[in-house]
């Protein structure tokens, strides 16, 4: 335990905490984007994490094989989980380096997952283990950290307003306004201003904004009390969250905001009830207007073996690593509807009818990031090899019917091992609400994920230290 006397520790702990938090936040193609950056992102939480468990143990290293740390951690379970899903995609990678374009950013795509679900899940379930401390720590980050991210959206958003530069890139700023804000309501297109922030779009930001909400109410719940001013922010957040327009984060904060003070089988009724309103009003006010996108994805020219398209493309590359395409050529899609649930739709029928056949690729995957050069392969003017299939459903894509199994096995082991309700009504709100993202795989995500799932099994620890 960190000592009371001993500030100078706990300013590095807390401090390296936080840092943590706030960079596991931070979308680097964002990042990237406003600041002009053009370099590669080598994601500074993982360094951070490994040198907190490093400063928690560099007294006596031994401590690491306490009962409880290793092997006898209480979170072994989803650790199990989270290596066995990193073993599927190590096998779809080995098994499509044939059919690969390039290995070396496929390997890129691999080591990101294992980053993830085998180094930062190991190591924040350590420090868990050993300080339990940190579940409150985080979420309290995680909410506090928010506050910051609606202040500078709401700054850029009268920016645009008032045509002034309020910001040092504002101008990027006015331009991912105008590209985002519009929305259909029934059979009305209206203009709201909507800017993601530290996201490269405003549905990240509506997933964040539900991850901070359901720290809030965790937090609050364990008797964590906040001032006024966070207390009524902290109650606006689904407001905010919902103001994004996402069409799979609305849901999500639906389903937590009526079932998340379940208390008795008496009130079961009418939460259901409620359920049933609310889905049926965001489908008729939200989903119906995008219905006729939908309909009309082209899905043209996708039958294409990918080992003899990649051999094809590796004919006509050029010094600089660029594909030259015959612009003649009629294996291109000729275009795509400009909204999420039609291209959602595309990318999803495009990889089945692929994998009509290849039975391989529908049990272990195309590998990782090699949908985007496939598709990019169709129609390079629509697609470049950072393409994904805008949704969870890239899990499918990359990792077959194998990994996405194993990935949603996580999730409802999650919500099915854990005691409290609110908790389970958590876990099951994150994963409706990650559906829909663009990157499945936010490091925000998978600290948050790793937190309130902890908390369950800590709970009762941490209530009774607060209660003193």
């Amino acid at each position: 335990m960190i000592k009371s006397g001993d500030e100078r520790d706990k300013f590095i702990f807390n401090a390296a905490l936080f840092l943590i938090v706030f960079l596991s936040m931070l979308e680097p193609k964002q990042v990237k984007t406003l600041l002009g950056l053009n370099i590669i992102w080598f994601y500074p939480q993982y360094i951070i994490l490994a040198f907190l468990v490093f400063w928690r143990f560099r007294r006596n290293i031994t401590n690491l094989f306490r009962r409880n740390i290793i092997f006898g951690n209480p979170n072994k379970d989803i650790l199990s989980f989270c290596y066995l899903f990193s073993c599927i995609y190590i096998l779809s990678a080995l098994l499509n380096f044939s059919k690969s374009y390039d290995i070396f950013f496929s390997l890129r795509g691999l080591f990101k997952v294992l980053l993830q679900y085998i180094f930062f899940a190991s190591l924040a379930v350590i420090l868990v283990a050993d300080y339990p401390q940190v579940i409150v720590k985080v979420l309290k980050y995680l909410f506090m950290l928010s506050a910051g991210v609606v202040v500078f959206i709401l700054i850029g958003i009268f920016g645009y307003i008032i045509k002034f530069d309020v910001l040092p890139f504002q101008k990027i700023i006015d331009y991912q306004i105008i590209s985002q804000s519009w929305v259909k309501i029934l059979n009305f297109t209206i203009f709201f201003p909507k800017f993601g922030g530290v996201f490269p779009e405003t549905q990240a930001l509506g997933f964040f904004l539900l991850i901070a909400y359901i720290s809030y109410t965790m937090l609050k719940k364990y008797g964590i009390t906040f001032n006024k001013v966070l207390d009524f922010y902290g109650k606006l957040l689904s407001i905010f969250s919902i103001l994004t327009f996402s069409k799979t984060v609305i849901p999500a904060v639906g389903i937590f905001l009526i079932w998340n003070n379940y208390e008795n089988r008496k009130s079961i009724k009418n939460k259901v009830v409620a359920s049933l309103l609310f889905f049926i009003s965001f489908y008729f006010l939200l989903v119906n207007p995008y219905a006729l996108s939908v309909k009309e994805y082209v899905v043209y020219g996708t039958r294409i073996d990918l080992a003899e398209k990649m051999d094809t493309i590796k004919e006509g590359l050029v010094d600089d690593g660029e594909i030259v395409y015959d612009e003649e050529s009629e294996d291109t899609t000729e275009s795509i509807r400009a909204d999420s649930l039609g291209e959602r739709a595309f990318h999803v029928v495009t990889f089945f009818n692929y994998a009509a056949n290849n039975i391989l690729s529908f049990l272990v995957g195309m590998g990782p990031y090699n949908y985007g050069n496939y598709i990019r392969s169709i129609n390079p003017d629509l697609f470049n090899r950072y393409t994904n299939a805008v949704s969870i459903f890239t899990v499918f894509i990359e990792s077959g019917l194998l990994g996405f199994s194993i990935y949603l096995l996580l999730w409802g082991y999650m919500i099915i091992k854990s005691k409290s309700f609110l908790t389970k009504c958590a876990l099951f709100s994150l994963l409706i609400g990650n559906v829909g993202q663009p990157n499945w795989s936010m490091d925000i995500l998978l600290i948050c994920v790793i937190m309130v799932y902890s908390l369950d099994k800590y709970g009762r620890t941490l209530l009774n230290e607060n209660s003193n």
